[in-house]
């Protein structure tokens, strides 16, 4: 029996179902057996239940690796500082004034576009061995990634741009595109 067919089933014995046996086996009465018969005569255990719920629904057993997100926000943050320090020391006047006005009129644009891509690859490096859940850390770490922008921001006093919101929602995309470009990378290489 498919997953929808179940489901569709287990409505119906929510319904049907004693309240006391509903309370006794949550997962058989959420999850339906072959048939009402069967679920009314002989419930199976929660435990033989959270199988069914494991194949239904992969993602109920996700686990999001918090370390590895948070981890991976910090990164993209201080990788694209290196890449602005790195180009104003490549291609900015070696004047220590000319050098702070060279590196706020370059890292305007060269910040939000190295976060952006930084946190697509990141996302993707983060997401590529997961087995399920990759949109999610995709999000997360999105999320992550714009929090620690806007304190950054907040930390040092720097007053509303528009590009701020541009850059934070770029790198929002960006870390869900990677997240399912992970996916797609997986599911390529890993056939069911």
């Amino acid at each position: 029996m498919r997953c929808s067919e179940r489901l569709r089933v287990s409505r119906k014995l929510l319904f049907l179902t004693r309240p006391r046996l509903v309370r006794a086996t949550f997962f058989s009465s959420l999850y339906a057996f072959p048939s009402l018969h069967h679920a009314a005569t002989a419930p199976r255990s929660a435990v033989a239940e959270l199988g069914v719920v494991r194949r239904c629904y992969p993602h109920h057993n996700m686990r999001i690796h918090w370390l590895k997100l948070v981890i991976g926000a910090v990164a993209v943050e201080i990788a694209a500082v290196l890449v602005l320090v790195v180009a104003v020391a490549l291609f900015g006047p070696h004047e220590a004034t000319a050098d702070q006005a060279y590196a706020e009129k370059l890292g305007r644009w060269l910040g939000p576009i190295a976060g952006t891509l930084f946190c697509f690859a990141i996302t993707f490096w983060i997401a590529r061995p997961l087995a399920t859940g990759h949109l999610a850390h995709g999000a997360l770490l999105g999320c992550l990634v714009a929090a620690l922008d806007v304190a950054i921001l907040v930390a040092m006093r720097a007053p509303f741009e528009w590009i701020f919101v541009i850059s934070d929602t770029a790198r929002l995309i960006a870390a869900i595109t990677g997240a399912a470009s992970a996916a797609r990378h997986r599911a390529a290489n890993n056939p069911p």
